[in-house]
């Protein structure tokens, strides 16, 4: 006679008990949370916030740059298979033109 089981876990499954934890090498994207105000050759204002669970990063911008108004939404996670966090969206400071940048908190957000 054979026996049947439906919704065993496997051995390469977590158990209930082991929920799963963000990785710490999101942890240096901490100082990003809160509104900023963006100035220099762009402006506009950008948020960032953890998304529930502190998995991702969620940034949402309005800037205006050379005329052109820009509204985005970005998730920020870690990339497991290179085994570290994504770089930072903007261009290195060496390939800008123009005059340089700079942002400012304006209000912080706590996290939960």
């Amino acid at each position: 006679m054979t026996r049947v089981v439906e919704n065993e876990p496997s051995e390469s499954q977590p158990k209930e008990s082991e929920a799963p934890t963000p990785n710490p090498g999101l942890r240096p994207l901490d100082k990003l949370v809160g509104t900023w105000k963006v100035s220099g050759e762009a402006r506009g204002q950008l948020t960032y916030e953890w998304m529930d669970g502190d998995f991702f990063l969620i940034a949402h911008g309005d800037t205006e740059q050379g005329g052109q108004r820009t509204k985005h939404t970005e998730i920020i996670g870690y990339d497991h298979e290179a085994g570290a966090a994504p770089a930072a969206s903007s261009p290195p400071a060496s390939t800008r033109t123009g005059a340089t940048p700079s942002a400012t908190r304006t209000r912080s957000t706590n996290r939960a």
